[in-house]
C-alpha cells in the first residue's frame, strides 16, 4: 500500500463522517424548528394541554434567557455565544470527535440542538419550550438533542480511556 493509498482512505472515512454529522445536524435542526413551528401555530403562550395528565404536557412558553430562565437579557449574547459554540465544535471534530465511537452523531446533534435554539434567539428573541413532564423546567428538542451529544462524547471519552 503506497502512502497516496492511505491519504485516500483516511479521507474517505473522514468525509463519510462528515457527511454523517451534517446528515444529524439537518435532522436535529429541522425536527426543532418544525415542532417549535408547530407549538406556535397550536398554542398561545402559556397554554398548557395534558397527554398524560399530572405526568407529560405540552407547555407553551417562551424563555428570552438560557436554562431555567436564567438571564433574560442575554438573547443576543447568548446566540452569538452559541454560533460560537457551533463552530468550536466543528472545529473539535475535526481534530478529536472523529476517533471517538459515535463522534459524527453526538457532534451533529449538539450543533443541530445549538443551532435550533441559536435561531429562536436571534430571530425571535426568545427560545420555544414546550415539552413538560411537570417536575423539570420545560424544554424543547434541541435541549434533548444536547443532552444525548454531550452523552455520547462523554460515553466516548470514557469507553476510548478504558481501552
Amino acid at each position: 500500500m503506497s502512502p497516496c493509498d492511505c491519504v485516500r482512505i483516511e479521507t474517505h472515512f473522514v468525509a463519510k463522517g462528515v457527511g454523517r454529522l451534517l446528515a444529524w445536524l439537518l435532522i436535529t435542526l429541522s425536527l426543532d424548528l418544525v415542532t417549535k413551528e408547530i407549538i406556535l401555530r397550536w398554542m398561545a403562550e402559556g397554554t398548557t394541554r395534558p397527554l398524560i395528565s399530572g405526568v407529560f404536557h405540552l407547555t407553551h412558553v417562551q424563555n428570552p434567557g438560557v436554562s431555567f430562565g436564567l438571564f433574560p437579557d442575554g438573547t443576543l449574547w447568548f446566540g452569538l455565544i452559541g454560533l460560537v459554540f457551533t463552530l468550536l465544535l466543528i472545529v473539535w471534530y475535526y481534530r478529536w470527535g472523529k476517533e471517538l465511537p459515535w463522534g459524527y452523531l453526538a457532534t451533529g446533534l449538539l450543533a443541530g440542538g445549538a443551532l435550533g435554539n441559536v435561531w429562536d434567539r436571534l430571530f425571535r428573541g426568545y427560545v420555544i419550550d414546550f415539552l413538560d413532564f411537570r417536575v423539570w423546567p420545560v424544554f424543547n428538542v434541541a435541549d434533548i438533542a444536547i443532552v444525548v451529544g454531550c452523552g455520547l462524547i462523554f460515553w466516548g471519552i470514557v469507553r476510548t480511556e478504558m481501552k
